[in-house]
């Protein structure tokens, strides 16, 4: 598969190194105010979320997994999302995102970084 079409998993911590790429964004909801949200990272970092008029995260569960484009350092223009419910450890979903993301494990997942 093409690195073109992967879509990383990260947090807060990681969000400087994807600046202008697609990634996957395990958090919890916090406030949504007309198109923005601000949401928690699995890290516990506050991030912000620029949604578009057919994508809005209001009527989900407070945990998601949200796909889009890192516009910043701390923000996302979001081009989906999935709901993940009302209970999710995101201690257990950062320490897979940290492996995931280590030297020792990111040629396996990633190709050579």
């Amino acid at each position: 598969m093409s690195r073109e079409h992967i879509a990383p998993r990260v947090n807060a911590a990681l969000f400087p190194r994807y600046v202008g790429q697609v990634v996957r964004l395990t958090c919890k909801r916090l406030a949504v105010h007309g198109d923005t949200a601000t949401v928690q990272a699995s890290d516990g970092g506050e991030l912000h979320v620029q949604m578009t008029n057919d994508m809005h995260m209001g009527d989900m569960g407070p945990f998601l997994e949200l796909v889009g484009n890192v516009q910043d350092v701390t923000t996302m223009k979001l081009m989906t999302c999935v709901n993940l419910g009302d209970n999710l450890d995101l201690e257990m979903v950062d320490r897979t995102i940290q492996l995931i993301h280590s030297p020792k494990f990111s040629a396996g997942f990633w190709g050579e970084q």
